[in-house]
């Protein structure tokens, strides 16, 4: 192999190194890959088991509070309100 072929040899291996540089910044950035857990947008406020495939969660998104009903195969909405109109304290009687 003479020098010409080395040297394109090379930057071959270095363009595709760059492309892939490219493509897992643009997943990390334009995707949401690798973002840091427990970020600000959603927070499980508490989750109750019903049956060994069947589970209510109160989540937390943007200030609102959700109950969501989750079974092995179907996720669904059962209620939201605002985060104020909630008050999840311990022993607290009215």
């Amino acid at each position: 192999m003479d020098f010409y072929g080395a040297t394109r040899v090379i930057v071959s291996l270095l363009v595709v190194f760059l492309l892939l540089l490219s493509f897992l910044y643009y997943l990390k950035k334009v995707r949401g890959f690798g973002a840091p857990s427990g970020s600000d947008g959603i927070k499980i406020l508490e989750q109750t088991y019903l049956d060994s495939n069947k589970r209510l969660v109160l989540v937390e998104v943007r200030g609102k509070n959700t109950l969501i009903g989750i079974t092995g195969d179907k996720i669904e909405h059962l209620w939201t309100s605002n985060s104020s109109e909630l008050d999840l304290g311990e022993g607290s009687s009215s």
